[in-house]
Protein backbone atom coordinates (compact mmCIF):
# COMPACT_ATOMS: atom_id res chain seq x y z
CA UNK A 1 0.00 0.00 0.00
CA UNK A 2 2.93 2.35 0.48
CA UNK A 3 4.45 1.68 -2.71
CA UNK A 4 0.80 2.37 -4.18
CA UNK A 5 0.76 5.37 -2.54
CA UNK A 6 3.93 6.67 -3.85
CA UNK A 7 3.15 5.69 -7.25
CA UNK A 8 0.27 7.49 -7.41
CA UNK A 9 1.50 10.59 -6.06
CA UNK A 10 4.18 10.47 -8.63
CA UNK A 11 1.92 9.97 -11.39
CA UNK A 12 0.05 13.28 -10.48
CA UNK A 13 3.00 15.51 -10.17
CA UNK A 14 4.21 14.18 -13.26
CA UNK A 15 0.68 14.58 -15.07
CA UNK A 16 0.34 18.26 -13.90
CA UNK A 17 -2.85 17.53 -11.77
CA UNK A 18 -0.70 18.54 -8.49
CA UNK A 19 1.37 21.27 -9.17
CA UNK A 20 4.29 22.69 -7.36
CA UNK A 21 2.98 24.30 -3.83
CA UNK A 22 -0.16 21.91 -3.77
CA UNK A 23 -1.01 20.80 -0.16
CA UNK A 24 -1.46 17.30 0.34
CA UNK A 25 -4.19 15.64 2.71
CA UNK A 26 -3.09 14.76 6.26
CA UNK A 27 -1.74 11.61 6.97
CA UNK A 28 -4.69 11.35 9.47
CA UNK A 29 -7.26 12.24 6.93
CA UNK A 30 -6.03 9.96 3.78
CA UNK A 31 -5.21 6.92 6.33
CA UNK A 32 -9.06 7.40 6.85
CA UNK A 33 -10.17 7.53 3.17
CA UNK A 34 -8.26 4.50 1.96
CA UNK A 35 -8.54 2.11 5.26
CA UNK A 36 -5.17 1.74 5.93
CA UNK A 37 -3.26 2.68 8.89
CA UNK A 38 -1.60 6.27 9.42
CA UNK A 39 1.98 5.02 9.40
CA UNK A 40 1.24 3.77 5.62
CA UNK A 41 0.35 7.09 4.77
CA UNK A 42 3.65 8.60 6.83
CA UNK A 43 5.95 6.34 5.34
CA UNK A 44 4.49 7.14 1.66
CA UNK A 45 4.98 11.00 2.19
CA UNK A 46 8.62 10.43 4.10
CA UNK A 47 10.17 8.30 1.16
CA UNK A 48 8.62 10.94 -1.58
CA UNK A 49 9.91 13.68 0.43
CA UNK A 50 13.08 11.97 0.50
CA UNK A 51 13.38 11.26 -3.16
CA UNK A 52 12.25 15.22 -3.77
CA UNK A 53 8.76 15.05 -4.98
CA UNK A 54 7.31 16.55 -1.17
CA UNK A 55 8.20 19.01 0.65
CA UNK A 56 7.13 18.99 5.08
CA UNK A 57 6.07 23.18 5.62
CA UNK A 58 5.92 23.78 9.33
CA UNK A 59 2.25 25.10 9.60
CA UNK A 60 1.51 24.19 6.22
CA UNK A 61 1.77 20.40 6.44
CA UNK A 62 3.20 18.71 3.07
CA UNK A 63 2.95 19.71 0.16
CA UNK A 64 4.66 19.18 -3.88
CA UNK A 65 8.31 19.98 -3.77
CA UNK A 66 9.52 22.59 -6.86
CA UNK A 67 12.59 21.10 -8.65
CA UNK A 68 13.45 18.43 -11.57
CA UNK A 69 12.16 15.72 -9.34
CA UNK A 70 8.69 16.96 -9.47
CA UNK A 71 8.68 18.20 -12.56
CA UNK A 72 5.79 16.90 -15.16
CA UNK A 73 7.61 14.93 -17.36
CA UNK A 74 7.62 15.95 -21.06
CA UNK A 75 4.55 15.21 -23.25
CA UNK A 76 6.86 12.60 -26.03
CA UNK A 77 5.08 12.05 -29.35
CA UNK A 78 3.46 8.64 -29.51
CA UNK A 79 4.82 6.94 -32.14
CA UNK A 80 2.54 4.38 -34.46
CA UNK A 81 3.53 1.31 -33.92
CA UNK A 82 3.00 1.20 -38.10
CA UNK A 83 5.28 4.20 -38.53
CA UNK A 84 8.11 1.68 -38.99
CA UNK A 85 7.87 -1.31 -41.43
CA UNK A 86 10.72 -4.15 -41.32
CA UNK A 87 10.79 -8.13 -42.19
CA UNK A 88 13.16 -8.05 -38.83
CA UNK A 89 14.76 -11.80 -39.88
CA UNK A 90 14.47 -14.13 -36.49
CA UNK A 91 12.59 -11.47 -34.04
CA UNK A 92 9.68 -12.89 -32.70
CA UNK A 93 6.43 -11.10 -31.68
CA UNK A 94 7.52 -8.73 -28.97
CA UNK A 95 4.04 -7.96 -28.42
CA UNK A 96 2.98 -11.19 -27.35
CA UNK A 97 5.19 -11.78 -24.92
CA UNK A 98 3.01 -13.34 -21.98
CA UNK A 99 3.42 -10.22 -19.34
CA UNK A 100 0.78 -11.58 -17.07
CA UNK A 101 2.14 -15.07 -16.86
CA UNK A 102 5.94 -13.93 -16.57
CA UNK A 103 4.91 -11.49 -13.54
CA UNK A 104 2.98 -14.04 -12.12
CA UNK A 105 6.09 -16.77 -12.11
CA UNK A 106 8.16 -13.53 -10.56
CA UNK A 107 5.51 -13.09 -8.14
CA UNK A 108 5.80 -16.49 -6.81
CA UNK A 109 9.46 -16.93 -6.92
CA UNK A 110 9.72 -13.68 -4.70
CA UNK A 111 6.85 -15.34 -2.27
CA UNK A 112 8.52 -18.87 -2.65
CA UNK A 113 12.66 -18.87 -2.95
CA UNK A 114 14.31 -19.87 0.24
CA UNK A 115 17.69 -18.59 1.25
CA UNK A 116 20.02 -20.69 -0.83
CA UNK A 117 17.92 -20.09 -3.62
CA UNK A 118 18.93 -16.12 -3.68
CA UNK A 119 23.02 -17.23 -2.49
CA UNK A 120 25.24 -17.17 -5.30
CA UNK A 121 24.77 -20.26 -7.24
CA UNK A 122 26.50 -22.32 -9.69
CA UNK A 123 27.74 -20.83 -13.05
CA UNK A 124 26.20 -23.79 -14.35
CA UNK A 125 22.62 -22.25 -13.68
CA UNK A 126 20.20 -22.81 -10.95
CA UNK A 127 19.77 -26.91 -10.06
CA UNK A 128 16.12 -26.39 -10.42
CA UNK A 129 15.62 -25.11 -13.68
CA UNK A 130 18.28 -27.33 -15.40
CA UNK A 131 16.35 -30.53 -13.99
CA UNK A 132 13.22 -28.76 -15.56
CA UNK A 133 15.19 -27.63 -18.71
CA UNK A 134 16.37 -31.27 -19.22
CA UNK A 135 12.98 -33.05 -18.87
CA UNK A 136 11.15 -30.31 -21.22
CA UNK A 137 14.28 -30.66 -23.84
CA UNK A 138 13.85 -34.66 -23.71
CA UNK A 139 10.06 -34.25 -24.61
CA UNK A 140 9.52 -32.15 -27.20
CA UNK A 141 13.38 -32.23 -29.06
CA UNK A 142 14.46 -35.53 -27.81
CA UNK A 143 17.81 -34.49 -26.33
CA UNK A 144 19.24 -36.73 -24.03
CA UNK A 145 20.49 -34.69 -21.66
CA UNK A 146 21.34 -35.10 -17.34
CA UNK A 147 21.04 -31.57 -15.31
CA UNK A 148 24.79 -31.57 -14.64
CA UNK A 149 25.70 -31.77 -18.72
CA UNK A 150 23.40 -28.13 -19.44
CA UNK A 151 25.05 -25.27 -18.98
CA UNK A 152 22.62 -21.70 -18.12
CA UNK A 153 24.03 -18.88 -20.20
CA UNK A 154 23.53 -15.13 -21.34
CA UNK A 155 22.25 -16.74 -24.84
CA UNK A 156 23.72 -18.36 -27.67
CA UNK A 157 26.61 -15.88 -28.45
CA UNK A 158 27.86 -16.54 -24.73
CA UNK A 159 27.19 -20.18 -24.89
CA UNK A 160 29.69 -20.20 -28.24
CA UNK A 161 32.19 -17.87 -26.60
CA UNK A 162 32.83 -20.15 -24.43
CA UNK A 163 32.99 -22.89 -26.76
CA UNK A 164 34.91 -21.29 -28.88
CA UNK A 165 37.60 -21.40 -26.10
CA UNK A 166 37.50 -24.66 -24.94
CA UNK A 167 38.44 -26.23 -28.78
CA UNK A 168 41.06 -23.45 -28.71
CA UNK A 169 42.87 -25.18 -25.51
CA UNK A 170 41.91 -28.56 -27.06
CA UNK A 171 44.46 -27.42 -29.74
CA UNK A 172 41.68 -27.18 -32.51
CA UNK A 173 42.33 -24.34 -35.25
CA UNK A 174 39.97 -24.73 -37.41
CA UNK A 175 36.09 -24.79 -37.36
CA UNK A 176 32.89 -25.68 -40.59
CA UNK A 177 30.69 -23.79 -40.64
CA UNK A 178 27.28 -23.81 -43.10
CA UNK A 179 27.38 -20.73 -46.08
CA UNK A 180 25.55 -18.63 -45.16
CA UNK A 181 25.41 -18.97 -41.90
CA UNK A 182 24.91 -16.55 -39.09
CA UNK A 183 27.30 -13.50 -38.90
CA UNK A 184 27.14 -12.59 -35.27
CA UNK A 185 28.34 -16.59 -34.14
CA UNK A 186 31.32 -15.82 -35.94
CA UNK A 187 33.32 -12.81 -34.21
CA UNK A 188 33.46 -15.40 -30.72
CA UNK A 189 35.15 -18.39 -32.93
CA UNK A 190 37.85 -15.75 -34.77
CA UNK A 191 38.58 -14.25 -31.33
CA UNK A 192 40.69 -17.20 -30.51
CA UNK A 193 42.05 -17.67 -33.67
CA UNK A 194 40.01 -20.82 -35.33
CA UNK A 195 39.93 -20.40 -38.94
CA UNK A 196 36.34 -20.46 -40.46
CA UNK A 197 35.87 -23.05 -42.72
CA UNK A 198 32.67 -21.94 -45.14
CA UNK A 199 30.80 -25.05 -46.07
CA UNK A 200 27.78 -25.22 -48.87
CA UNK A 201 24.06 -25.74 -47.83
CA UNK A 202 21.94 -27.07 -50.56
CA UNK A 203 18.05 -28.17 -50.61
CA UNK A 204 18.89 -31.22 -47.70
CA UNK A 205 20.66 -29.14 -45.20
CA UNK A 206 24.66 -28.76 -45.03
CA UNK A 207 26.59 -30.46 -47.66
CA UNK A 208 28.53 -33.14 -45.54
CA UNK A 209 30.83 -34.26 -48.81
CA UNK A 210 32.80 -30.91 -48.74
CA UNK A 211 33.30 -31.52 -44.78
CA UNK A 212 34.87 -34.55 -46.04
CA UNK A 213 37.13 -32.49 -48.37
CA UNK A 214 38.90 -30.93 -44.84
CA UNK A 215 40.46 -33.46 -43.36
CA UNK A 216 41.90 -31.08 -40.61
CA UNK A 217 38.41 -30.16 -39.67
CA UNK A 218 36.76 -31.69 -36.59
CA UNK A 219 34.57 -29.12 -35.49
CA UNK A 220 31.49 -28.32 -37.55
CA UNK A 221 28.71 -25.69 -36.67
CA UNK A 222 25.21 -25.59 -38.02
CA UNK A 223 21.41 -25.19 -37.37
CA UNK A 224 19.79 -28.64 -38.70
CA UNK A 225 16.49 -27.99 -37.91
CA UNK A 226 15.65 -24.64 -39.39
CA UNK A 227 18.80 -23.64 -41.59
CA UNK A 228 19.77 -19.98 -40.96
CA UNK A 229 19.09 -18.20 -42.76
CA UNK A 230 17.97 -20.39 -45.86
CA UNK A 231 15.28 -22.25 -44.15
CA UNK A 232 16.43 -25.77 -45.05
CA UNK A 233 15.09 -28.46 -43.15
CA UNK A 234 18.35 -30.82 -42.68
CA UNK A 235 16.76 -34.36 -44.65
CA UNK A 236 17.24 -37.77 -43.20
CA UNK A 237 19.75 -39.05 -45.41
CA UNK A 238 21.97 -35.77 -44.90
CA UNK A 239 21.78 -36.68 -41.30
CA UNK A 240 23.24 -40.13 -41.55
CA UNK A 241 26.09 -38.70 -43.46
CA UNK A 242 26.97 -36.43 -40.82
CA UNK A 243 26.63 -38.78 -38.39
CA UNK A 244 29.42 -40.85 -40.21
CA UNK A 245 31.31 -38.52 -40.49
CA UNK A 246 31.38 -37.51 -36.82
CA UNK A 247 32.19 -40.84 -36.26
CA UNK A 248 34.76 -41.69 -39.06
CA UNK A 249 36.53 -38.32 -37.76
CA UNK A 250 36.06 -38.49 -34.15
CA UNK A 251 34.45 -35.34 -35.05
CA UNK A 252 31.87 -32.27 -32.86
CA UNK A 253 29.27 -31.20 -34.16
CA UNK A 254 27.21 -27.86 -32.42
CA UNK A 255 23.93 -27.87 -33.17
CA UNK A 256 22.13 -24.13 -32.77
CA UNK A 257 18.15 -25.28 -32.14
CA UNK A 258 17.22 -21.63 -32.36
CA UNK A 259 13.71 -21.39 -33.47
CA UNK A 260 13.21 -25.68 -33.67
CA UNK A 261 9.66 -24.75 -31.74
CA UNK A 262 7.92 -23.24 -34.33
CA UNK A 263 6.51 -26.31 -37.12
CA UNK A 264 3.98 -25.38 -38.65
CA UNK A 265 1.53 -28.80 -40.19
CA UNK A 266 5.12 -31.08 -40.88
CA UNK A 267 6.41 -34.02 -38.54
CA UNK A 268 8.71 -32.10 -36.10
CA UNK A 269 12.56 -33.86 -36.38
CA UNK A 270 14.09 -34.44 -33.32
CA UNK A 271 17.49 -32.37 -32.80
CA UNK A 272 20.68 -34.21 -34.26
CA UNK A 273 22.02 -34.44 -30.81
CA UNK A 274 20.00 -36.98 -29.72
CA UNK A 275 21.25 -39.79 -32.15
CA UNK A 276 24.92 -39.18 -31.02
CA UNK A 277 24.57 -37.33 -27.66
CA UNK A 278 28.53 -38.29 -27.35
CA UNK A 279 29.04 -35.95 -30.37
CA UNK A 280 27.26 -32.93 -30.29
CA UNK A 281 27.13 -29.45 -28.12
CA UNK A 282 23.41 -28.70 -27.96
CA UNK A 283 22.59 -25.32 -28.03
CA UNK A 284 18.76 -23.41 -27.27
CA UNK A 285 17.59 -19.99 -26.04
CA UNK A 286 14.95 -17.40 -25.26
CA UNK A 287 15.14 -15.26 -27.73
CA UNK A 288 12.61 -16.69 -30.27
CA UNK A 289 9.80 -18.44 -27.90
CA UNK A 290 10.35 -15.21 -25.30
CA UNK A 291 11.80 -12.87 -25.75
CA UNK A 292 15.92 -11.88 -26.59
CA UNK A 293 15.90 -9.39 -23.73
CA UNK A 294 16.04 -12.31 -21.31
CA UNK A 295 19.17 -12.89 -22.22
CA UNK A 296 18.94 -16.25 -21.12
CA UNK A 297 19.80 -19.57 -23.74
CA UNK A 298 21.37 -23.09 -22.66
CA UNK A 299 24.16 -25.19 -23.87
CA UNK A 300 24.10 -29.09 -23.50
CA UNK A 301 27.41 -30.45 -23.61
CA UNK A 302 28.45 -34.11 -23.42
CA UNK A 303 29.34 -35.62 -19.97
CA UNK A 304 33.34 -36.07 -21.12
CA UNK A 305 33.36 -32.13 -22.30
CA UNK A 306 31.41 -30.73 -19.16
CA UNK A 307 34.36 -30.18 -16.72
CA UNK A 308 36.51 -28.55 -19.65
CA UNK A 309 33.44 -26.05 -19.68
CA UNK A 310 33.37 -25.61 -16.24
CA UNK A 311 36.98 -25.10 -16.18
CA UNK A 312 36.52 -22.01 -18.61
CA UNK A 313 33.79 -20.57 -17.52
CA UNK A 314 34.50 -20.51 -13.83
CA UNK A 315 37.55 -17.78 -14.85
CA UNK A 316 34.81 -15.80 -16.58
CA UNK A 317 31.28 -14.88 -14.90
CA UNK A 318 29.27 -16.43 -12.12
CA UNK A 319 26.17 -17.42 -14.08
CA UNK A 320 23.24 -15.59 -15.49
CA UNK A 321 20.66 -14.17 -13.06
CA UNK A 322 18.87 -16.54 -11.06
CA UNK A 323 15.34 -15.24 -10.24
CA UNK A 324 15.05 -15.22 -14.25
CA UNK A 325 15.65 -19.48 -14.33
CA UNK A 326 13.09 -19.62 -11.58
CA UNK A 327 10.42 -18.07 -13.43
CA UNK A 328 10.96 -19.88 -16.43
CA UNK A 329 11.27 -22.98 -13.98
CA UNK A 330 7.81 -21.91 -13.20
CA UNK A 331 6.39 -21.20 -17.00
CA UNK A 332 7.47 -24.65 -17.45
CA UNK A 333 6.51 -26.95 -14.55
CA UNK A 334 3.22 -25.37 -14.62
CA UNK A 335 2.84 -25.76 -18.50
CA UNK A 336 2.71 -21.91 -19.06
CA UNK A 337 5.45 -21.93 -21.41
CA UNK A 338 3.95 -24.95 -23.63
CA UNK A 339 0.49 -22.65 -23.84
CA UNK A 340 2.18 -19.52 -24.79
CA UNK A 341 4.11 -21.40 -27.97
CA UNK A 342 0.42 -23.04 -28.66
CA UNK A 343 -1.18 -19.55 -28.94
CA UNK A 344 2.03 -17.83 -31.18
CA UNK A 345 2.18 -21.10 -33.93
CA UNK A 346 -0.91 -20.50 -35.36
CA UNK A 347 -0.68 -16.88 -35.69
CA UNK A 348 3.18 -16.90 -37.05
CA UNK A 349 1.90 -19.57 -39.64
CA UNK A 350 -0.81 -17.11 -40.51
CA UNK A 351 1.55 -14.44 -41.22
CA UNK A 352 3.92 -16.48 -42.87
CA UNK A 353 0.91 -17.36 -45.60
CA UNK A 354 0.08 -13.42 -45.47
CA UNK A 355 3.56 -12.98 -46.70
CA UNK A 356 3.87 -15.26 -49.34
CA UNK A 357 0.29 -14.22 -50.16
CA UNK A 358 1.27 -10.68 -50.74
CA UNK A 359 4.52 -11.14 -52.23
CA UNK A 360 2.49 -13.38 -54.85
CA UNK A 361 0.45 -10.48 -55.18
CA UNK A 362 2.91 -8.00 -55.59
CA UNK A 363 5.62 -9.52 -57.85
CA UNK A 364 5.14 -11.74 -60.08
CA UNK A 365 9.12 -12.70 -61.04
CA UNK A 366 10.42 -13.93 -57.53
CA UNK A 367 11.10 -17.17 -55.74
CA UNK A 368 10.02 -17.55 -52.41
CA UNK A 369 12.09 -20.31 -50.61
CA UNK A 370 10.26 -21.23 -47.12
CA UNK A 371 10.04 -24.36 -45.56
CA UNK A 372 6.70 -24.68 -42.79
CA UNK A 373 8.48 -23.49 -39.87
CA UNK A 374 10.52 -20.97 -38.34
CA UNK A 375 10.06 -16.95 -38.24
CA UNK A 376 11.37 -15.94 -41.66
CA UNK A 377 11.58 -17.18 -45.28
CA UNK A 378 14.16 -16.36 -48.23
CA UNK A 379 13.20 -14.21 -51.37
CA UNK A 380 14.98 -14.16 -55.28
CA UNK A 381 14.93 -11.79 -57.48
CA UNK A 382 16.03 -12.30 -61.22
CA UNK A 383 19.79 -11.56 -61.36
CA UNK A 384 19.37 -7.94 -63.15
CA UNK A 385 20.60 -5.69 -60.59
CA UNK A 386 23.15 -6.24 -57.74
CA UNK A 387 21.70 -6.94 -54.38
CA UNK A 388 22.90 -4.25 -52.38
CA UNK A 389 21.15 -1.56 -54.89
CA UNK A 390 17.46 -3.30 -54.08
CA UNK A 391 18.46 -3.17 -50.18
CA UNK A 392 19.44 0.62 -50.63
CA UNK A 393 16.34 1.31 -52.58
CA UNK A 394 13.87 -0.26 -50.10
CA UNK A 395 15.98 1.53 -47.10
CA UNK A 396 15.28 5.01 -48.72
CA UNK A 397 11.78 4.20 -48.76
CA UNK A 398 11.81 3.34 -45.17
CA UNK A 399 11.69 -0.49 -45.43
CA UNK A 400 15.02 -2.40 -43.78
CA UNK A 401 15.74 -5.60 -45.21
CA UNK A 402 18.14 -7.95 -45.06
CA UNK A 403 19.99 -9.19 -47.53
CA UNK A 404 22.10 -12.81 -47.78
CA UNK A 405 25.25 -11.51 -48.72
CA UNK A 406 25.18 -10.20 -45.56
CA UNK A 407 25.03 -14.10 -44.24
CA UNK A 408 27.65 -15.27 -47.21
CA UNK A 409 31.54 -16.04 -46.28
CA UNK A 410 32.06 -16.36 -49.45
CA UNK A 411 30.33 -16.11 -53.53
CA UNK A 412 27.81 -18.55 -53.84
CA UNK A 413 27.00 -20.62 -57.05
CA UNK A 414 23.72 -18.82 -57.43
CA UNK A 415 23.93 -15.16 -56.62
CA UNK A 416 20.92 -13.73 -57.68
CA UNK A 417 19.47 -10.41 -55.31
CA UNK A 418 18.19 -12.47 -52.62
CA UNK A 419 16.36 -11.30 -49.15
CA UNK A 420 15.60 -12.71 -46.02
CA UNK A 421 12.14 -11.52 -44.52
CA UNK A 422 11.11 -11.70 -41.17
CA UNK A 423 7.17 -11.75 -40.55
CA UNK A 424 6.72 -13.00 -37.05
CA UNK A 425 6.76 -9.31 -35.50
CA UNK A 426 4.18 -7.70 -38.13
CA UNK A 427 0.99 -7.69 -38.61
CA UNK A 428 -0.82 -9.02 -41.78
CA UNK A 429 -1.86 -5.53 -42.06
CA UNK A 430 1.68 -3.96 -41.85
CA UNK A 431 2.57 -7.40 -43.90
CA UNK A 432 0.69 -6.44 -46.65
CA UNK A 433 1.95 -2.84 -46.67
CA UNK A 434 5.79 -3.70 -46.12
CA UNK A 435 5.48 -5.89 -49.38
CA UNK A 436 3.69 -2.92 -51.25
CA UNK A 437 6.94 -1.14 -50.64
CA UNK A 438 8.95 -3.61 -51.44
CA UNK A 439 7.67 -4.08 -54.75
CA UNK A 440 7.88 -0.14 -54.83
CA UNK A 441 11.79 -0.42 -54.59
CA UNK A 442 12.06 -3.78 -57.09
CA UNK A 443 10.31 -1.65 -59.60
CA UNK A 444 12.34 1.37 -58.74
CA UNK A 445 15.59 -0.81 -59.37
CA UNK A 446 14.94 -2.58 -61.97
CA UNK A 447 13.61 0.37 -64.50
CA UNK A 448 17.29 1.53 -64.25
CA UNK A 449 20.46 -0.33 -65.47
CA UNK A 450 22.81 -1.50 -63.11
CA UNK A 451 26.03 0.76 -63.61
CA UNK A 452 28.50 -1.87 -62.44
CA UNK A 453 27.23 -5.01 -63.88
CA UNK A 454 26.09 -3.36 -67.15
CA UNK A 455 22.71 -5.33 -67.33
CA UNK A 456 20.31 -4.29 -69.08
CA UNK A 457 16.81 -3.39 -66.41
CA UNK A 458 13.79 -4.62 -67.53
CA UNK A 459 11.27 -1.73 -68.45
CA UNK A 460 9.09 -0.86 -65.12
CA UNK A 461 5.46 -1.84 -65.18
Amino acid sequence: MTVRIQEAIKQAIRNGHLAAGARLPPSRTLARELHCSRSVVVNAYGQLTMQGFLQSRRGSGTVVAEGPAAAPAPRLPVKSPTSQLTFAAGVADLSSFPRTEWTNAIRHVMSTASRDDLQYSSPNGNAKFREALAERLARIRGVAAQPHDIHVCGGTVQSISLLARVLADEGHSTIAVENPSWDRLRPPLASVDLQLVPIRVDDEGICVADLWAHPDVRVVLLTPAHQFPTGVIMSDARRSELLEWATTRDALVIEDDYDAEFNYGTAAVHAVQSTMPDRVVYLGTTSKILSPALRLGWMVTPTWMTPRVNAIREHFDLGVPVIDQLALTYLITTGLLDRHLRRTRPKYNRRRHALISALHAELDDIEISSAPAGLHLLVRFPNICAEDRLVAEAARLSLPVLSLQRFRLEELQDNRPTLVLGYANMTEDSIVAGARVLAQAWRAVRARPDPQSGKMALPAD
